[in-house]
């Protein structure tokens, strides 16, 4: 199985089709930041269909249901994942061998609605009609699925320092997943202007 790096081994993040486009993008920037591949629903469906060239919408609508089951039978066998646009049964879901965190995008102007958690996992919610800050999103992902392991939550684990010309360093962040302080390290990096960042445990 393919080793994850956030810290919580076998994850499994969902984000469900949505009409408004925004988990294709948030995807993208999801699963960098947690380590994790990407497995897109919309990829893997419009390559098979150029080629099986569907006629029906019965065909059509079955084939959709078996693109859903494959990205869960690739996650399942890389360890993890984050598979956009799924719409498998919860029953196909559950039986992945880690933790399940689904990310709900919620419609323009429903930001302070809760998700229903009619499920069998945690839900996180992300508002659509703001930009959506991945690294602290990336955390709450990764506190969820802790959370649902029954994990404590640990104080923020893998610090992220700024080098300067001289040799010292000076802390600007703290994140719980070395995946995610990486990431932050590596945007900061290539917008600073030619400076310096490291990651590290803490302590």
């Amino acid at each position: 199985m393919t080793s994850i790096t956030t810290g919580t081994p076998g994850l499994f993040v969902l984000l469900p089709r949505d009409r408004s486009g925004h988990t294709a993008d948030l995807g993208r920037e999801l699963a960098p930041a947690l380590g994790l591949p990407l497995l897109a629903r919309t990829t893997l469906h419009d390559a098979l269909a150029d080629v099986l060239n569907l006629s029906d919408s019965e065909q059509s609508s079955r084939f959709g249901r078996a693109c859903s089951s494959a990205l869960v039978a690739l996650a399942a066998q890389s360890g993890g994942g984050v598979l956009d646009g799924i719409g498998a049964d919860d029953e196909a879901l559950a039986g992945l061998d880690g933790q399940v965190v689904e990310v709900v995008v919620l419609p323009e102007g429903e930001g302070e609605h809760a998700p229903s958690g009619d499920h069998r996992w945690p839900t996180v919610a992300v508002d659509a009609s703001a930009p959506v800050d991945v690294d602290p999103l990336a955390d709450e992902v990764v506190a969820a699925a802790s959370r649902a392991a029954g994990r404590p939550e640990a104080p923020a684990q893998w610090v992220v320092w700024r080098l300067d010309p001289q040799g010292g360093r000076v802390e600007v962040t703290r994140r719980d997943s070395e995946a995610v302080a990486r990431s932050v390290a590596a945007t900061m990096g290539a917008t600073a202007g030619g400076q310096s960042f490291e990651v590290t445990p803490a302590g």
